[in-house]
């Protein structure tokens, strides 16, 4: 009698669990809209970011959308302990496209990246700048 009811218990246990699974529309995308949509996307653009998660290009195409479409930018913290060796996905400053460097831009804490793949910040009057902000302020990206 045991048995049975231990039996009956894993079977109902294991069409619980799976029904979930069973439940996923293979043609409905993860996100609740179209990847690509967005006429500022840039080339690069990693449609698979989401808040907080791990990336890997934290120097040039940078910039991701999460669910929802909300931009995201891929950034390495320094100095982390315990050390850690990857970036992490963080909120981004609204994007506009691929800008040239100098050029005229809608309005300061904008975000866009240059033609050659870096990030890129309105700073007002200078127009868009290359470079990162931090905490520590606007830093331009190394000299090649």
């Amino acid at each position: 009698m045991i048995r049975e009811l231990l039996t009956a218990g894993a079977i109902a246990g294991a069409v619980v669990g799976l029904a979930p699974v069973a439940a996923a529309d293979p043609d409905r995308p993860a996100y609740p809209d179209k990847p690509g949509q967005y006429a500022n996307d840039v080339p690069g653009i990693n449609y698979d970011a989401h808040l907080a998660g791990p990336c890997d290009r934290w120097d040039r195409e940078v910039f991701g959308r999460g669910p929802g479409g909300e931009p995201l930018q891929c950034k390495y913290i320094p100095n982390q302990w315990p050390p850690v060796y990857t970036g992490f996905w963080v909120a981004s400053y609204p994007l506009y496209g691929v800008q040239d460097v100098g050029s005229p831009c809608p309005k300061p804490q904008s975000a866009a990246q240059s033609p050659d793949g870096l990030p890129m910040l309105c700073l007002g009057a200078r127009g868009w700048q290359p470079g990162w902000f931090t905490g520590d302020g606007f830093f331009p990206p190394p000299a090649p």
